[in-house]
């Protein structure tokens, strides 16, 4: 097994001395993707949930239009290598222009500043390494899902791997994020079908433009009971 965290000796200074200690780092590793034959991409990534981001990573990225259409995924003894075969291979890459969420979920405002306080709460927890992404999948309800990863992409990846394997519907429910949200990080979540995304930090120009285009709505900046609502407020209510 994987461990995503290790032990290291390091010099540490604290009220004017330097101290020898054990500290706990992140374990960064490195998985490289082949789909159909073809090497695709080397993923820098915490080691855990690597089958459920390799999903994620093929239907965010768009080498599939649907998950059923992955036909087998195997990985090496060392769990460095993913061998991906999928049916109806589409050609790689970021969403188009005319991509469009259709989902008709609603969502309350007060809901989702509930469960983002508990989404702070629970990132906090989670590692104590510190300097870790986190995302959770949630309802008005509850939090559904949470994964942590060093890369906020894969934390997408690894939430839609998760959610596929266990039968739950993307396009009711909506991601919390850690992270500040650029473009391409948008753009994976609709390809995805999520309906809404909510980010701790600010989002930039473009990714509120493609928001925008694609009906996706977009929150960020959630504090003292207020919120950005960059776009498609029709789904808070």
């Amino acid at each position: 097994m994987i461990e995503p965290t290790k032990t290291v000796h390091i010099s540490q200074y604290k009220n004017g001395v330097i101290t020898e200690v054990e500290d706990t780092t992140l374990s960064e590793y490195h998985l490289t993707l082949y789909v159909n034959g073809q090497r695709q991409v080397v993923i820098s990534c915490t080691p855990e949930h690597l089958e459920e981001m390799v999903l994620g990573y093929l239907l965010s990225e768009g080498f599939v239009k649907d998950l059923s259409q992955v036909e087998h995924i195997n990985f090496s003894g060392d769990w460095s290598l993913a061998d991906v075969w999928v049916k109806q291979e589409n050609k790689p890459g970021l969403v188009s222009d005319c991509a469009y969420v259709k989902s008709d979920a609603v969502f309350s405002v007060s809901g989702v500043i509930r469960q983002f306080e508990r989404f702070i709460w629970a990132s906090r927890k989670h590692y104590k390494t510190g300097g870790i992404h986190c995302a959770v999948l949630c309802d008005d309800q509850d939090i559904l899902l949470l994964v942590n990863d060093i890369s906020r992409h894969n934390t997408i990846d690894k939430i839609v791997g998760m959610a596929y394997k266990q039968q739950i519907d993307l396009d009711s429910k909506y991601l919390i994020i850690s992270a500040r949200v650029p473009s391409d990080m948008v753009q994976k979540v609709i390809n995805c079908g999520i309906p809404m995304l909510v980010a701790r930090s600010l989002a930039t120009y473009e990714a509120i433009q493609v928001a925008r285009r694609s009906n996706l709505t977009l929150v960020g900046r959630i504090e003292d009971k207020q919120m950005k609502i960059y776009s498609g407020k029709q789904r808070l209510k």
